[in-house]
């Protein structure tokens, strides 16, 4: 049957498919955002509460604040290293960034209030027919047996290349997909209510986690699976070991930076006969421009990958170690570089601490709930991968945080005592106030 529903699965399963390349083909990095336009177009036909668009104001605000920071403080950085060149470049990546930052935050919102309690759902089913599309690709490709032989073992076979094939991982691997899946699955596993889960949907989100072979992520969905286990089994105490967890997150950060860019983690590596030879040449490429300081001050926001995208296939950026990388896979190391060590403790500290208890006091406890088991989720991902900057990720973080807070500010037996404000703003969404069709 059409409906809004399945029109809205069928768009954004087309635009996350051009959020990867596949086998080689990759289209403009802001192809995706212009696909996903269309679901904004049509929520553009309704017309919002004042009460939905307070909330929406005060959740941008406390999100989006550390991305607007850093780029003012990047403006600093230019002004102070003379501007020109790669700082010039770096102004225009921050200022990007903060307003891509913004559109996947209100197109999250936008899915919210079309799908409202089945808005995780749309997004899940829209990557299982992402990848099925992948599939079919890929079966014109490389062949059933092909797809079949990776399947099986996606992490070691490639098909050897030749004029008339290509590897299967070529194909098969997504990256955006793949690193976005995994909350999908914790929600349907830890958040969803048990009545409207269907085992099937979720057994096929799994076949996409295992097909688009993306270990870091896969790891983080064990972790993060972990932890939520241990915060069920503990509710009396949830909110204080919600809170531990968060701060030992803080502290590992820094701990895993003095690692990683000391050179700690290459001979940790190396005794475990581990080869991460390609992310040593990247560290090693941008060495010059950070040191391990409590007065190391950063370059700006997006310096590090900016540098390197410029670098990449070039004489220069073979000299330095980084023959192609137009990225560097740890997020959690480049908040540093960028911003610095006060720059990157208040960035962290932000995430991890100032949002959990600003959900926790103005959404309530599930709504903090949600986003510590995504956020577990999501910097366990930083710590290998770029994820901080995917558009399918993190708008993926950002339509599950806010169906939290719209079922957390619904649950009228945990707001028996909270009165006005943000909460009975948004327990508006869901009611025939909230949202009516303009040509009414």
């Amino acid at each position: 049957m059409w409906n809004k529903k399945t029109a809205g699965t069928l768009i954004l399963s087309l635009a996350f498919l051009t959020s990867d390349s596949i086998n080689g083909v990759a289209l403009p990095w802001y192809t995706c955002s212009i696909a996903t336009g269309f679901v904004v177009f049509a929520g553009s036909r309704y017309r919002y509460s004042r009460g939905f668009i307070k909330a929406m104001k005060k959740v941008l605000l406390i999100v989006l604040l550390p991305y607007f920071a850093a780029t003012a403080y990047t403006l600093f950085s230019v002004l102070t290293y003379g501007g020109g060149g790669t700082y010039s470049l770096t102004m225009l990546r921050a200022v990007s960034s903060a307003v891509q930052a913004s559109y996947r935050v209100v197109l999250a919102a936008v899915i919210l209030l079309m799908f409202r309690e089945e808005c995780v759902d749309v997004i899940g089913r829209a990557m299982i027919l992402c990848y099925a599309y992948s599939l079919v690709i890929a079966l014109h490709g490389i062949g059933a047996g092909g797809v079949v032989t990776y399947m099986l073992n996606p992490q070691k076979w490639i098909i050897p290349v030749t004029a008339n094939s290509r590897g299967g991982i070529n194909y098969l691997e997504r990256h955006d997909l793949g690193a976005a899946v995994g909350m999908v699955i914790l929600y349907k596993l830890f958040l969803q209510d048990k009545d409207k889960h269907t085992p099937i949907e979720t057994f096929l989100l799994f076949f996409v986690m295992w097909g688009c072979n993306k270990r870091i992520e896969m790891l983080a969905f064990i972790v993060a699976a972990f932890f939520g286990l241990l915060a069920n089994k503990f509710r009396r105490i949830r909110n204080l070991f919600m809170n531990f967890v968060m701060v030992s997150v803080l502290a590992c950060c820094f701990t895993y930076i003095v690692l990683v860019l000391g050179g700690g983690l290459y001979v940790l590596a190396a005794k475990l006969g581990l080869d991460i030879s390609g992310r040593v040449g990247l560290f090693r490429s941008v060495s010059r421009f950070y040191e391990l300081s409590l007065t190391y001050m950063g370059r700006g926001f997006g310096f590090t990958n900016k540098f390197l995208t410029l670098t990449a296939n070039t004489q220069e950026g073979w000299a330095l170690g980084n023959a192609w990388m137009a990225g560097m896979h740890n997020d959690i190391a480049v908040t540093y570089i960028d911003l610095g060590t006060p720059g990157s403790f208040l960035w962290f500290a932000h995430f991890l601490l100032i949002i959990p208890w600003y959900f926790r006091k103005h959404f309530g406890n599930h709504a903090k709930y949600v986003y510590w088991l995504m956020t577990v989720f999501a910097y366990v991902s930083y710590t290998m991968d770029n994820t901080m900057f995917y558009f399918m990720f993190q708008l993926t973080m950002s339509v599950i945080v806010l169906q939290g807070c719209w079922k957390s500010v619904n649950d009228s037996a945990s707001h028996r005592k909270m009165k006005g404000g943000i909460v009975h703003e948004l327990q508006s969404i869901g009611t025939k106030d909230a949202l009516t069709s303009a040509g009414t």
